[in-house]
């Protein structure tokens, strides 16, 4: 299983996968990126800004419910 914000091209990443750290990079992607920091940042990222969301349309159901 590899990193599954590797194909993201996001920025942060291009400085870890470059030629230069290809072996580290591969190691890191592809067999332990769970322990990435930047797989870490991101990975809380996206898991807050889907908690946001969840809130907000529970927020939504609750005045729904109040409004009918």
């Amino acid at each position: 299983m590899s990193c599954p914000y590797i194909n993201s091209n996001n920025p942060q990443c291009s400085q870890s996968l470059n030629m230069q750290n290809l072996d580290e990079a591969f190691e890191i992607c592809s067999e332990h990126f769970d322990l990435c920091p930047l797989f870490i940042k991101m990975k809380g990222a996206q898991l807050e800004a889907v908690g946001a969301h969840a809130v907000e349309n529970a927020h939504r159901s609750q005045l729904t419910v109040r409004l009918a």
